[in-house]
């Protein structure tokens, strides 16, 4: 079962604690002047300036977005999603692994939260119910699978969290893949922020606006399956 009440851990800011004027009595600040240390008032005023700067080194990107959804029966939706990821890689990429993943839809009360090993494909409503299926980036998803096993979760809401179930109970052939997947630019000028369209999806993702791919489709059109990680290893 994937529950949905994961709080996010925000692991990569930096912060300095800065002691209360008022713990410093009057008798050290007498000694500092004797001293010829520098001021209670100087000492806090640099504490300030070294708070307020690394008050900005954080150790990720973000992106913040609402985007079109268009379902398997034509409907529209609006889904909110965050995301946050390295801002670079090792030894030399550009842009690091993603950290954190958030998909909501207010209007059913339903939320995704993830830990940037699997990304969303696809988010449809049968009967009432929403359904989730994810693209695993872990290689050891495919532990014991074929080579022809595709790279993919099922979830089913139940109405408080996520419950893992087989291909077999989603009708993949009618789901669409309906996603963003290009959400990261090259850099974070170009990364998804506001409200994206549908359309604005398909040209950035290369789908037709149209005709999308079913999930059915997307995974024989692109061949996301087991072979494909172990092409790699």
């Amino acid at each position: 079962m994937l529950k949905s009440s994961k709080r996010w851990r925000w692991a990569f800011t930096c912060k300095v604690s800065m002691p209360h004027p008022k713990q410093l009595t009057e008798e050290p600040r007498t000694e500092m002047r004797a001293a010829g240390l520098p001021s209670v008032r100087a000492l806090l005023i640099a504490l300030i300036a070294i708070q307020v700067a690394l008050g900005g080194c954080k150790r990720y990107d973000e992106a913040v977005w609402t985007e079109e959804v268009k379902l398997h029966d034509g409907r529209m939706i609006l889904i909110e999603r965050r995301a946050r990821r390295q801002p670079s890689g090792f030894p030399a990429a550009p842009r690091g692994r993603e950290l954190e993943v958030e998909l909501r839809y207010s209007e059913m009360n339903v939320v995704w939260r993830g830990d940037g090993t699997s990304s969303p494909l696809s988010f449809e409503i049968f009967d009432g119910t929403p359904f989730l299926v994810l693209v695993p980036r872990d290689p050891a998803f495919c532990s014991g699978k074929p080579d022809e096993a595709p790279l993919a979760l099922y979830f089913k809401w139940n109405g408080s969290n996520w419950t893992e179930i087989g291909a077999s109970s989603l009708a993949t052939e009618r789901a669409l893949a309906n996603l963003f997947e290009r959400y990261w630019g090259h850099g974070p000028s170009d990364d998804a922020k506001g409200r994206v369209s549908w359309l604005e999806k398909a040209t950035r993702d290369g789908f037709s606006a149209s005709a999308p791919n079913s999930v059915r489709d997307w995974y024989a059109k692109f061949g996301i399956t087991c072979a494909l990680y172990r092409a790699y290893r």
